[in-house]
């Protein structure tokens, strides 16, 4: 009889190059700039949740700086 592997405990990893998936992460931000990041939303011409604010944000950011 042929040994099956033992899955690793925990949760599985989201973020593996190549299957498309996203990797969570978790930021903390004071007041003043949750209120500044609700404002930049609310300009936008399309509803953004705050996630998406954030990746547009940070995606401007990146190319802005030449990455």
């Amino acid at each position: 009889m042929a040994k099956t592997a033992k899955k690793k405990p925990g949760r599985p990893r989201l973020s593996i190059k190549g299957r498309g998936a996203s990797e969570i992460l978790a930021v903390r931000l004071g007041d003043d700039l949750w209120d500044r990041l609700d404002r930049w939303r609310k300009a936008q011409p399309e509803k953004l949740s705050r996630a998406e604010a954030v990746r547009r944000l940070m995606e401007a950011a990146i190319t802005v700086s030449g990455y």
